[in-house]
Order: C-alpha cells, then structure tokens, then sequence
C-alpha cells in the first residue's frame, strides 16, 4: 500500500500541472493536509488498474470521447447549468423569528425553488457578503463561477463522476473550491476499508501523486446499479450507440478519402479503337473546359460518335448510411436529455418549437440535474458554514406566452392580480400609488379603495346605488349581485 509522506518539497511543482494559479495562501495548508506518493512506473497509468475492460468502464477513455455528438450533448448541458447561478439561504419554520423579513421569498418564488420544503417553511435568501454564496461566485483564484460550474458538469455528465476539492481556511471553513479532473482521481482506502484519502495522478507523464484527506473531497456521483462507491456514466450506458456513431463518421470520411464521385461517365463503343492516356487526358481536358462549372450547368452535352454519357447517382444503400447517422445522432442526444433543438439540428425551428424543446430541456433534464447539485452541496459543503444553509437554483423553465396572457386577462377579469404584479412580469417600473398594490375588481376594473371612495361620496350625496352596481355600495356585494 502506498504510504503517505511530506510534499512540500514538489508542491509548487504539483500547483503548476494541476492547480495552476492556485493562491499561495493555499499552498501552506496544501502541504499540510495532503501527501506526497512515489511516480507510477513509466506507461502503468493507474486508470487502467482500477477501470479495466472496455472503454466505456475507462474514465480516461471516457473523457477522450467528448467529441462529435458527446461533444454537442454535454456542451448544452454544462452551459446551460453555468448560465443558472445557484442560490444560498437559510430554511425557516414560519413560526419561527425572521429578523429581515424584506429577505423571505414571496410564494411564486417559493415555488420556483428547486429544493424539498416543507408546507410550513420559508425561505430567507442570505446577504449578498455571505462567505458561502461569495465561494460559489467566485471558487478560486482563476476560476469564475461559469467555468467552475461548466466543467464540473462536463466530469459529471462525462464518468458519471465529479470531485472537488474543499481546502479548508482559518476556522475550518473552505476558502476555495477546485473541480478535479476525474480521471485523475480515485478514492484510496486504508486498513478498515473505508476511503480515507483521494488519490491524484495526473496520466499524461510521470508526475508525482498526491494523496488528499477524504474530508476536503466533495464527492457527486450519478447513482450507479454496480458501485456503492462510484458513479455511473450516461457513456457507460450508451457506448454501442457511441461506438457505431464514430464508426460511421470513420466509414463517410473514408469514403470521401478513398472514393471516387464523378458526376457523369463517358461510355465508348466496343468498335472504337482504346484511347491511350494521352487521348484520355485530352478529352477530359476538352470537356471539363466546355461542360464544367456553374456557368454551364444544363448545357447540352455534346459527345462524338460511338459515345454515351450516364449520370450518376447515390444508391439506395448510401442513402441508408445517411439516415443511419440520423437515427444514432438522436439516440445520441436522448441518452443525455438534449432535444434536437436545442443541439440546433432542427432545420425547421419556429419560435414555437424553440419554446418548446426549451421547456423540455429544463422540465427533464436541467431541473433534476439542478436538484441533485443542490442536495450535494447543501450535505456536502453548506453544513461547514451553517447547518440551516442550503444552496438551491431556480426552476427556469420558460412559460408559453400565449397561455401567460391568457391567465393575466382572467385573473385581472376577477380581480386576482395587482397592476404592480403585471408590470413586474412585463419588466417594468412599479407604480408608486398604494393603488399598483391592491387587486382590482372586475366589470370597471377600479382599485377597492377608490371604488369605496365613490361609493361613500355618492351616497353623501344621495345618489341612487341602482345606476352603477360598480360603484355603488360596499365593494363586497358586488359579487354576489346585492346591492
């Protein structure tokens, strides 16, 4: 088993291949908690020990294939997690003492909240200093936060794992995260089997391995049906779909490389006497100057005596390979949960679909995605700051606009909705009248207060509450057709 041993004296080394630009106010408490082990042997790169068999159980191989439709895949799927920041916030009981209630999330935004809350919580959104939501706007030194979270993404949707590194600072707090690369990385047990160290080996050369403490590791696993330990990969599950969409990308670059595609071909009569390669090169050169290039298209095509020109064109078969790059690109996309759309192969988009499949993304694929991360990292690192912390990201699923005027227009008809309300899902100002906060009621649509000022000021006057049911007496008979 390999022992753990001081490495101060190769971690600037080590910050330079792995972390590089990592703070030096890391490095002192690097070398503290981690440990240096000797080089692997030259070509004994470790994943192959601990990942045999195919390339699909290979992390290393895995990460190599994020090419081709992979490449598309899980592109879309780490942007669009990085476009969404995550959220940080204390959960509450609703008796329990809120001291900024200006803080607590009203109930549509509530409701939003990609997070299991109980009937009688709330949520109380933290001030934007707090160090927690500060580390995830910006975990480390190099890093932003789009592409600390793209790139977790990438080794999550990649191996089905994800690892990341949470060295801690004064008080025990994490003062930086890192996404380390997966396929360097594997856990290391010691003498009770449990994991007590992670393992970091970069496989391109033989650098030196580093040892990292299991309590400053972040582990996001995809739940696998074979380990108890490590994560499944969507590649694992799909590597024949894989394996036949790069061989039939090899085959049509083949087929390019090695074919031959004219467009027509010259027949001569048995009776003629064999052109030579002169006489070859002749004729071609002759036809090619008359009959080729767009200038000429569909202009008669002259042949000597004896001769017959065929067109050519592709066979059923070829035409079969094509729609078989079709059928696996999709299968290809589905494994990972991205509708054609939103890969942009869809050649007849309309406004309607991009909604569409957009809704589709966020509703199956995003939104789970966003739930598992927030549950993680709630277990995982929020605890280190506070126990009543959770991080949590918004649900983003487009609305239909269509349907969405709709439900104003009925609820503005029965007085469901304040102008104030309206104004802020079209982007605009709130009015600063008391009356942009009060519903308003149907048939005049007047505010209750003012439609109570009229009906108080007709009534000193004598009029007659039979003219104007709307205005006319106590708003609250209105409904119910009583005067």
């Amino acid at each position: 088993m390999l022992q753990p041993s001081p490495m101060a004296s190769v971690l600037a080394r080590l910050s330079d291949l792995v972390f590089k630009g990592i703070p030096s106010l890391l490095r002192p408490r690097l070398g503290a908690r981690s440990s240096l082990v000797s080089s692997p042997a030259a070509g004994s790169g470790f994943h192959g020990t601990a990942w045999g068999g195919e390339w699909s159980e290979d992390r290393h191989e895995q990460v190599r294939h994020y090419k081709h439709w992979v490449y598309v895949a899980v592109s879309k799927i780490a942007s669009a997690v990085a476009m969404n920041q995550p959220n940080v916030s204390f959960v509450r009981s609703r008796d329990s003492e809120v001291r900024d209630r200006s803080r607590l999330l009203g109930k549509g935004a509530r409701a939003r909240a990609i997070t299991p809350l109980l009937s009688h919580e709330q949520i109380e959104q933290v001030r934007p200093e707090h160090p927690l939501l500060r580390l995830l706007l910006d975990p480390n030194d190099p890093d932003v936060s789009f592409g600390f979270f793209q790139e977790m993404i990438l080794y999550l949707e990649l191996t089905g794992d994800c690892y990341l590194w949470a060295p801690p600072g004064p008080g025990g707090r994490p003062q930086a995260l890192w996404v380390l690369p997966t396929h360097w990385t594997r856990p290391r047990r010691g003498p009770s089997g449990a994991i007590e160290w992670y393992e970091l080996a970069p496989l391109e050369g033989g650098y030196a391995r580093v040892l990292i403490p299991r309590e400053d590791v972040i582990h996001l696993p995809f739940k696998s049906p074979i380990s108890k330990t490590e994560g499944y990969s969507p590649l694992s599950a799909g590597d024949r779909w894989i394996d036949t969409q790069e061989s039939i990308d090899k085959s049509r670059w083949a087929s390019f490389r090695n074919g031959i595609f004219p467009g027509v071909s010259v027949e001569f009569d048995a009776g003629m006497k064999l052109p030579d390669e002169k006489d070859l090169d002749r004729i071609e050169t002759r036809l090619m100057q008359r009959y080729g290039g767009e200038h000429n298209a569909n202009k008669p095509l002259l042949v000597p005596p004896g001769a017959k020109v065929r067109k050519l064109q592709l066979s059923p078969s070829e035409l079969m390979f094509v729609e078989s790059a079709d059928q696996v690109r999709d299968s290809v996309l589905a494994l990972f949960g991205v509708p054609a759309t939103v890969a942009q192969v869809n050649s007849s988009m309309t406004y309607g679909s991009v909604l569409a499949a957009q809704s589709s993304f966020y509703s199956l694929t995003l939104n789970p995605l966003f739930r598992f991360l927030g549950q993680v990292l709630t277990e995982k690192l929020a605890w280190r700051f506070d126990k009543g912390l959770r991080i949590w990201w918004e649900d983003r699923t487009p609305q239909d606009p269509e349907l969405l005027e709709k439900q104003l227009a009925t609820d503005l008809a029965y007085g469901a909705r304040t102008m104030n309300e309206v104004r802020s899902l079209r982007g605009l100002e709130p009015y600063a009248e008391p009356w942009g906060n009060e519903p308003w009621i149907p048939l005049n649509t007047l505010p209750i207060s003012e439609a109570l000022a009229r009906s108080r000021e007709d009534a000193s006057r004598g009029g007659s509450p039979g003219k104007n049911r709307a205005t006319q007496g106590d708003p609250r008979n209105i409904a119910s057709g009583e005067e």
